[in-house]
């Protein structure tokens, strides 16, 4: 469960729903603002990149559309297919010392530290919706 706040407020600020329906969502999804999130997408997936791209702002994070980024194949091999798919998260490019990784879940507490040792760097984070991760990782890791 990921609590955000922020998240919800900058949705109803938005007008994306009203006051009653986010009410109703809350209590439906007992406060997990990323089910709401992905109840959002599905009822408007047209608005997926918008409302993944508030999900990123709200938690001080890019949002990056895998589909649309290019991967830094020898870095993203240094984290394992299966750990990178239980965990959705992927390697995206090593830029000095530092390697971007985009993760469905930022706030996992200690899951930027587990990339960072795969990595052998410190981890830049960047937010990325569960499905496209999983999609990068079946094409990019197949693809060689």
């Amino acid at each position: 469960m990921i609590r955000n706040l922020t998240f919800i407020k900058t949705i109803l600020m938005k007008g994306v729903i009203d006051k009653e329906e986010m009410h109703r969502l809350v209590e439906e999804y007992q406060e997990d603002a990323f089910s709401i999130l992905q109840h959002l997408v599905t009822e408007s997936p047209h608005r997926k990149e918008e409302f993944a791209r508030l999900w990123g702002d709200s938690l001080g994070l890019s949002y990056v559309n895998l589909k649309k980024t290019f991967f830094q194949k020898d870095v993203m091999f240094k984290i394992p297919q299966d750990y990178a798919m239980e965990n959705k998260v992927i390697a995206i490019y090593q830029f000095g010392h530092v390697t971007t990784v985009a993760l469905s879940d930022p706030t996992h507490p200690f899951l930027k530290e587990d990339v960072a040792k795969y990595l052998n760097t410190p981890v830049n984070v960047v937010f990325s919706m569960p499905d496209e991760i999983e999609d990068a990782i079946f094409s990019q890791y197949q693809s060689d």
